[in-house]
């Protein structure tokens, strides 16, 4: 009886360990996170000089800031809140052509539209994209 009850309080254990463990890597990232984490990938991408590293954060860290906003209000229907995600994106791209070479926004547009053709299977920004409102 008392190696039933072991196992029972064993396999327990077991089971909550690995949820608290799973519940941990599944955390939300914040703003600074995720815009170091984009800006990583831009840079190992498309070979960022130092200046333009720290111009496509701070392109980055505005657009995370803005989404952090997008998902905690309850605003509009699901249309409208897609329409301004959309905006916001368009205007971070529009930004960033500013900063990148004729090769980057070459490699940076490649990219984008492979990562479209490809509904974003293998997108390095892994995270909370598909979090349901």
């Amino acid at each position: 009886m008392k190696a039933i009850i072991l196992s029972v309080a064993f396999t327990m254990f077991a089971a909550f360990s690995g949820f608290a463990q799973t519940n941990q890597t599944h955390q939300e990232k914040t703003p600074e996170e995720r815009a170091t984490r984009q800006t990583e990938v831009l840079e190992k991408r498309l070979s960022l000089t130092p200046e333009q590293r720290s111009k496509v954060y701070q392109v980055n860290l505005k657009r995370a800031g803005a989404m952090e906003k997008f998902r905690s209000e309850d605003r509009g229907n699901k249309k409208e809140r897609m329409e301004d995600r959309q905006k916001l994106m368009s205007k971070s791209d529009k930004d960033l052509e500013k900063i990148l070479n004729d090769d980057q926004l070459k490699i940076y547009r490649d990219q984008k539209e492979k990562m479209k053709k490809n509904g974003n299977k293998g997108q390095e920004h892994k995270g909370n994209r598909h979090r349901k409102n």
